[in-house]
């Protein structure tokens, strides 16, 4: 009985070390993925792709065959992403340590952005959406803050039982950031599929092709990490890095 009384009285500040020890590990997993995924990118920058062909022409031969031309080739700032597509210019941006490399990185890197733009062309819609889902993502994760310190002030000046109602607002919000950022995590593994098809028709050869989806798996595991990011970033616990 005095174990049940004590979790009674102090149900709160229970919940309150368990989301702690949860956001602890959480974020420790998150970490862990970026930096599984540089270490990957160092491994594969080093080996050469079967085609001797950099990613700088693959991009225009892909604009060429697939795009008429229109989708141009442009090198990224060099602290930025590795690589990006973007919708508005219909442009494939690569860092430029990538851009006249044929390493498995570069080729995958590419593949990956002209894998949005297939997605693009698909549906002019698509990534506008993402964009607008990312947002809202974000908005969510910036709310999580307020509700943990609403919720301790509540537990503290009126009750524990309205601060588990704020704990349990914090849930709905995770919940439903998680729900959204899904969609994007679909999306772009979506795109990673449409780079591996458009190797495949180019002539890459099946070593290639299994380095090439080794390094997008390790790179759509950032993207869920990003989830993790989003929602925990105002602890500081987490990276805001985006690599492609």
């Amino acid at each position: 009985m005095q174990i049940v009384d004590f979790i009674g009285q102090n149900i709160f500040w229970i919940l309150l070390a368990i989301f702690a020890i949860f956001v602890i590990i959480t974020a420790y997993r998150a970490n862990s993925a970026f930096d599984r995924y540089l270490e990957m990118r160092e491994k594969y920058t080093k080996m050469p792709s079967s085609l001797n062909v950099s990613a700088k022409t693959l991009g225009e031969e892909f604009s060429k065959i697939h795009f008429n031309g229109i989708i141009k080739l442009e090198k990224t700032e060099k602290d930025g992403p590795d690589g990006s597509y973007i919708p508005k210019t219909q442009t494939v941006t690569i860092k430029e340590e990538l851009l006249e490399n044929n390493s498995i990185t570069a080729i995958s890197v590419l593949a990956h952005e002209f894998g949005h733009a297939v997605q693009h062309f698909q549906n002019p819609e698509i990534l506008i959406k993402h964009q607008k889902l990312n947002r809202i993502v974000k908005t969510l994760g910036n709310l999580n803050p307020l509700i943990v310190i609403t919720s301790v002030v509540l537990c503290i000046t009126i009750g524990y039982i309205y601060a588990v109602l704020g704990l349990g607002i914090l849930l709905l919000n995770t919940i439903v950031a998680i729900c959204l950022k899904l969609r994007t995590v679909n999306l772009e593994k979506n795109a990673s599929q449409e780079a591996v098809k458009l190797l495949e028709n180019y002539g890459f050869n099946e070593a290639d092709l299994v380095s090439i989806k080794k390094f997008l798996s390790y790179a759509k595991n950032t993207y869920k990490a990003d989830l993790v990011c989003a929602l925990l970033g105002w602890t500081g616990l987490t990276r805001k890095t985006n690599y492609f």
